[in-house]
């Protein structure tokens, strides 16, 4: 990016897209070097989009889940590993190189000119799992101010902004 960008900002016009993983948004176990360089590169991303916006520079992230490469199978080709993770994936499978490639496809092109700073993950919804806020609510009567946030899918509920309204 830093080789590349002062050709965008001169044209004022560029597309940096770069490619991490789930695992730099949602923690997985035995993962914790990969996490961080991933979290890492995510931020780096918003960093780059808060510098360079203003050049018509859109900088994106595609965090994928599992991918069938050659790596990806030797990894996760083992159903004993493969198919737990697969069970977490409500879509049931891992990714196609070639999904992840229509994604960047479609980045780079004038379609995703407003898509700027994103984490966009294509991981078969299994981030909905593991992000537990699901509903944040602001409620105002005569005489409270209530923000809860719901957490699970058990409907329970944490109030964590209690005060009278004023």
């Amino acid at each position: 990016a830093q080789a590349l960008a002062p050709n965008m900002i001169k044209q004022k016009m560029g597309k940096i897209i770069n490619v991490s993983s789930q695992s730099g948004v949602v923690a997985l176990a035995d993962h914790s070097a990969y996490g961080a360089s991933k979290g890492g590169l995510n931020m780096l991303t918003k960093v780059m989009t808060i510098e360079w916006a203003k050049y018509n520079i859109q900088c994106n992230t595609v965090c994928p889940t599992v991918i069938l490469t050659p790596m990806g199978e030797m990894v996760w080709g083992d159903p004993a590993r493969g198919d737990p993770m697969k069970a977490k994936i409500p879509a049931g499978r891992f990714g196609k190189t070639v999904e992840i490639a229509d994604l960047i496809l479609f980045l780079a092109s004038p379609a995703s000119d407003m898509i700027n700073g994103q984490d966009i993950l294509m991981d078969g919804g299994f981030s909905v799992r593991r992000f537990n806020v699901l509903c944040i609510a602001d409620h105002i009567d005569t005489d409270k101010t209530f923000i809860e946030v719901f957490l699970g899918t058990d409907g329970r509920y944490l109030d964590l902004f209690h005060q009278p309204h004023v």
